[in-house]
């Protein structure tokens, strides 16, 4: 077990900020994970404590009669992954994939979260503006793999084979690859990650992407003993994407510096720049930090 701090009690709404000013669409209602419901309460509630972002939260349980006006937000979050069956691909109507290709494409901001990544797999431009994906029935036609080598040099590479891959669950440390990105900016260039899985073998059209932080997948011989992006910003038109692999289970979102990825991802892709400071007790290379999500 690596040693492990604590959010001091109350620090939680103690650190609130108080000037509610990005308009954030949250998305859910569908998810490959049976324990959505959970994580998606935690995610808000870390975006809601950053205290500049007016939520506003829609469920959306039949991905074919869901619509919504983008347009009217800084910054979109579809914590939402359909899960493919039977040969069909559950996909929004025409005119929703239409606006949110036109939504980020004008300026907008999307938010993407670990599961979200892998969904709507037959979708082109989501496929483009999330960068990488997994899962879903993706192979080589979705676009090259992509992953870190010791130099930290990202490799691209176009061979066959499926998408997606995690071995069991375990604490791991985060390497900050892009120290100098607003979102990055103050992070140890090392730091502890709390249980969780390391997504591996992600490929697709990687256009405009930037790895801002990796993990090595190889704690067991499962993993495919590579340097794997678990941070990312893809650009798309004159839009931001903020994409990160991370957050599994309550316990890896309850990691400290998952929270401030969160936080500052999300401002960074509504504004492209961040104000939020990094949160007290951030972890370090040699120890772990949690700031559990208050019940209520």
């Amino acid at each position: 077990m690596l040693p492990h701090s604590r959010a001091p009690r109350g620090s939680y709404a103690a650190e609130v900020r108080l000037t509610v000013s990005l308009r954030a669409l949250f998305i859910d209602g569908v998810h490959s994970h049976d324990t959505w419901p959970e994580t998606s309460r935690v995610v808000r509630a870390h975006l809601e404590q950053a205290g500049i972002f007016a939520l506003e939260h829609v469920r959306a349980p039949e991905p074919e009669q869901f619509r919504a006006d983008f347009a009217r937000f800084d910054v979109v979050i579809p914590y939402y992954c359909p899960v493919p069956a039977a040969g069909r691909d559950p996909a929004w109507p025409e005119e929703t994939r239409v606006a949110l290709d036109r939504y980020v494409r004008a300026g907008g901001g999307l938010v993407i979260i670990h599961a979200a990544s892998n969904a709507f797999a037959s979708w082109p431009e989501y496929n483009r503006m999330t960068g990488l994906g997994g899962w879903g029935g993706r192979d080589e036609t979705a676009g090259s793999y992509l992953y870190l080598d010791e130099s930290g040099r990202v490799v691209r590479s176009a061979e066959q084979g499926p998408a997606g891959h995690h071995e069991p669950e375990f604490e791991y440390a985060i390497d900050v690859r892009a120290p100098a990105h607003p979102v990055m900016a103050g992070m140890p260039a090392r730091w502890l990650h709390c249980q969780d899985e390391v997504y591996g073998n992600l490929r697709g059209p990687g256009l405009g992407l930037e790895v801002l932080a990796s993990a090595f997948s190889g704690k067991t011989r499962a993993g495919t003993q590579r340097h794997e992006p678990v941070v990312m910003t893809i650009s798309y038109g004159a839009g931001r994407v903020f994409h990160t692999t991370l957050g599994h289970g309550v316990r890896a979102l309850e990691c400290t510096g998952v929270r401030a990825l969160l936080q500052r991802g999300t401002e960074w892709a509504a504004t492209g720049r961040v104000t939020l400071p990094l949160p007290n007790g951030f972890p370090t290379e040699h120890a772990l930090s949690t700031s559990p999500v208050p019940t209520t």
